[in-house]
C-alpha cells in the first residue's frame, strides 16, 4: 500500500516537476495563472466578504488552519524583498485579516505552497498532464528534473543515481513511442553493473508497480499502451511564463 495522497507541494518542489524556477511560478501568480498558498495553522483572524461594488462586510472572528491563498501583490514584494509579514489572506468569501494586535506572519519563498487540487487544474489546463509529467489519471507519471523524485499511481519514489538513469531512459522511450529496452542496454547506459533488475531496484517498495517485464528481459514503465504514442514531445510545452523581475 502507498503513500496516502498530499494536500500540498512546496514551490520549489512544483518549480522542479514542471521544469521552471520559483521566480517564474511567483510570476504566474501575480499575473493571476497560478494560486499560491501559505499554511496557517490556529491562526485567529477576523473573515470579511468582500462585496463588487460596496465596503467590505464582516463575517465574524475565527480560527483558521490549511492552505490559503496569498495575494499577488504580495508576492510581488516577497520575490523583491525576500520575505514578508503577511496580514491578509484570499479566502472564498472574500479575505481573512490577522487581529489588530497581532504581528503577522514572517514569509519566505520556501514557505509557499501550490495545493494538489491546484497544481492538478494547472496541469490539465496548460496541457502538462498530456505531456507525461503530472495529471489527474489513476496511472500518471510525473518526474522532478533530474528524476530523483518520482510518482506515478499515486506512489512517490526516491531514486539512486543508477535507478533515477533507469527510468529516466525508460521515460524517454515511452515518450518516443518504443516503450521497451532491452535491461543489459538499460545497464549499461546507466552505469550500473548489476544484470538483473531486481538486484538493482529490489529493496525499493512498490518497485514492480513502477516498472514492468514482458519475461524476456525487456523492461518499460508501467503507463498503460492507450497513453503511449508514436511522436509524443520529450518536454512538455509549458505555458509562457513570466519571470518576476
Amino acid at each position: 500500500m502507498g503513500l496516502p495522497p498530499r494536500s500540498s507541494y512546496t514551490l520549489d518542489e512544483v518549480a522542479q516537476i514542471w521544469g521552471a524556477s520559483v521566480r517564474e511560478l511567483l510570476g504566474l501568480a501575480v499575473d493571476g495563472k497560478l494560486n499560491i498558498s501559505v499554511l496557517l495553522f490556529g491562526l485567529r483572524v477576523d473573515a470579511w466578504r468582500q462585496g463588487v461594488d460596496s465596503d467590505p462586510t464582516p463575517l465574524g472572528r475565527r480560527h483558521v488552519d490549511g492552505s490559503h491563498g496569498v495575494f499577488a501583490q504580495d508576492l510581488w514584494v516577497l520575490n523583491s524583498r525576500g520575505s514578508i509579514r503577511l496580514r491578509r489572506f484570499r479566502a472564498d468569501e472574500g479575505y481573512l485579516e490577522v487581529l489588530e494586535a497581532h504581528p503577522g506572519i514572517e514569509v519566505t519563498a520556501s514557505e509557499l505552497v501550490v495545493t494538489a487540487d491546484e497544481r492538478s487544474r494547472f496541469e490539465q489546463e496548460h496541457g502538462i498532464a498530456s505531456n507525461g509529467l503530472g495529471g489527474g489519471s489513476a496511472h500518471a507519471f510525473s518526474a522532478n528534473a533530474d528524476y530523483s523524485e518520482v510518482r506515478f499511481a499515486g506512489r512517490t519514489y526516491q531514486l539512486s543515481p543508477k535507478r533515477r538513469a533507469v527510468v529516466r531512459l525508460l521515460h524517454q522511450t515511452w515518450e518516443a513511442g518504443s516503450p521497451w529496452m532491452r535491461d543489459h542496454v538499460l545497464f549499461a547506459q546507466a552505469g550500473s553493473d548489476c544484470s538483473r533488475m531486481v538486484d538493482l531496484f529490489g529493496p525499493l517498495v512498490g518497485w514492480r508497480e513502477l516498472l514492468r517485464c514482458d519475461r524476456r528481459g525487456n523492461w518499460r514503465l508501467n503507463i498503460p499502451d492507450s497513453e503511449s504514442a508514436p511522436g509524443k514531445q520529450k518536454t512538455f510545452r509549458r505555458p509562457k511564463l513570466y519571470v518576476v523581475r
